[in-house]
């Protein structure tokens, strides 16, 4: 498995992330992330992430 990221800090209040992972072990297209922390005056923490693949990294797929 090979995974790279990166995480930059603005204002010590909104982190924003992407990133970069693949399998190694099989012969499959790699997967991007990204996602966006927010910690208003540093009194909670949200965090939403997302991922997307190629739809034919997927397998097979059937659609009636």
């Amino acid at each position: 498995m090979l995974r790279a990221g990166i995480e930059v800090d603005l204002v010590r209040q909104i982190q924003l992330r992407g990133g970069y992972h693949k399998n190694l072990a099989r012969d499959s297209e790699g997967t991007l992330t990204a996602g966006i922390g927010l910690s208003p005056l540093n009194l909670f923490e949200i965090s939403l992430a997302a991922s997307y693949t190629s739809p034919q990294a997927m397998g097979h797929q059937s659609i009636f």
